[in-house]
């Protein structure tokens, strides 16, 4: 039921048509702004930010089943749908199990944004997958107000790492756009990986991080493939570079540094003498479509994500690589 509050007026005369308030009329109530708070609010709650996570993981799992990359957009974006895309790709010449990264969707810990505007980025750590492999740190973005979440990228990370604290869930973190109030330039971190796990201990930056998972998978394959190539008097290449674009997502952490997790690209060049044949094993076979060619030339392009922390200004730690990604995603005979 409705209830309606009579309204109240002070005395008033009418004279000559107008209205003329009594002396006793209470004063008009003056509107006055809400308080600004001194910090934006989460923008999420953990409980959204897992029903996201269930969403994607839902969606993902269906997509995975049926290898239907069509339906892979509505839940992943960026390197996560590349990546992802070129995986059923390779899973057509292997098998599912072999060739998709298996992405759980329970997280562990959860990195709330503060944003109030578009985009806006989340960062979770899920729990360790069943097959026992590294747990993901994953990045959840939402680029417009009426789009939903999606996957952007992921990391694994690696033994014994811990990720750098940041603020509660309740409280939110906020989104770092650039490199304002860090120790260094994000670009030039990025450079400075991409050179080192490029040319390796002959790097001017090899003493600036530590000897990681990826940088001894990268080495040991470089080192295998140039000395098989070299046997037979052909070369072999394998270079690390920063992409140009939107490549990096991160947020502050409760030091004031940042938690980023960035994409590189890589290529593996391999050539033999003429009259050779460079055999592609069965992920780049799916990679290269059906009936590839025999030929003494392959050529492997990568899609790399690594996670960074990056201390904050005035600090004397390094940036530190907290774990990474590294997929084929494309082939080609030249």
């Amino acid at each position: 039921m409705n209830r309606h509050r009579p309204a109240r007026y002070g005395t008033a005369l009418v004279l000559g048509g107008t209205l003329v308030l009594g002396a006793c009329a209470p004063a008009l109530p003056q509107p006055s702004a809400a308080p600004v708070p001194a910090k934006p609010a989460a923008v999420l709650t953990a409980g959204q930010l897992d029903h996201v996570s269930a969403r994607i993981g839902a969606t993902l799992d269906t997509a995975d089943a049926a290898l239907d990359a069509a339906t892979l957009p509505e839940v992943l974006s960026g390197p996560a749908l590349t990546i992802r895309a070129a995986q059923y790709r390779s899973a057509a010449a292997t098998t599912p199990e072999a060739a998709l990264t298996v992405l759980p969707s329970t997280l562990q810990s959860q990195l709330v944004p503060t944003t109030q505007t578009w985009p806006r980025v989340a960062m979770a750590v899920t729990v360790q997958p069943e097959n026992l492999e590294a747990q993901r740190l994953v990045v959840l973005e939402q680029t417009a107000a009426r789009s939903n979440y999606t996957l952007w990228g992921w990391a694994r990370l690696f033994p014994g790492t811990a990720v750098p604290a940041v603020a509660s869930a309740d409280v939110g973190t906020e989104r770092v756009t650039d490199s304002s109030g860090l120790a260094a330039q994000i670009p030039d971190v990025l450079a400075a990986y991409a050179d080192y796990l490029t040319t390796g201990k002959s790097s001017a930056h090899a003493k600036e991080f530590a000897k990681d998972d990826l940088v001894t998978s990268v080495m040991a394959r470089r080192a295998a493939m140039t000395k098989a190539l070299k046997a037979i008097k052909g070369t072999y290449s394998y270079t690390f570079a920063v992409p140009e674009g939107d490549t990096v997502r991160a947020l502050r952490t409760l030091d004031g540094g940042a938690l980023v997790l960035a994409r590189l690209t890589a290529r593996e060049k391999a050539k033999g003498p003429k009259g050779s044949k460079v055999a592609p094993d069965d992920e780049v076979k799916g990679l290269l479509g059906k009936n590839p060619k025999a030929s003494n030339a392959l050529v492997v392009d990568r899609t790399v994500l690594v996670a960074l922390e990056i201390p904050p200004a005035g600090s004397s730690a390094r940036a530190t690589v907290l774990g990474a990604e590294n997929a084929r995603t494309s082939a080609k005979i030249p």
